[in-house]
């Protein structure tokens, strides 16, 4: 995959319309750093993983973890409502942690990694969620 590609796929992907209480504080062909009025930073990425290509979004405070809802407005502006996002728990051999107040959210650009839990399981006999 090309370079011209993930640029397309950042630029397609990246906020129109940001919120008044966010700034964009830098802006490069596969990812852009932004900083919300609080103390929040998110940085976007768009690359390609074994062949596929994702939209990488962090989000951290200096000192503080973000909330649920601050990850949930995250996925909302820089992902987008309608698309999926996911966070990975890596098993303990496999966690690196360079930043103790960072959260992650991986979605697939051309692709749906995981199936669809919700549909019904007629082995258990109920929803899959």
């Amino acid at each position: 995959m090309g370079v011209q590609k993930i640029a397309l796929a950042m630029e397609r992907l990246k906020p129109r319309v940001l919120p008044a209480d966010y700034t964009l504080l830098e802006d490069y062909p596969n990812a852009a750093e932004y900083y919300r009025a609080d103390g929040m930073t998110i940085i976007t990425e768009v690359d390609e993983y074994q062949g596929r290509l994702w939209l990488h979004v962090s989000c951290a405070f200096r000192t503080k973890l973000p909330s649920w809802v601050d990850l949930r407005e995250v996925k909302t502006v820089f992902v987008g409502p309608k698309r999926m996002a996911i966070s990975v728990q890596p098993g303990e051999d496999e966690y690196v942690n360079i930043h103790p107040y960072v959260l992650h959210l991986w979605s697939p650009i051309d692709h749906d990694p995981i199936p669809d839990f919700r549909k019904f399981e007629p082995l258990v006999g109920k929803m899959g969620i």
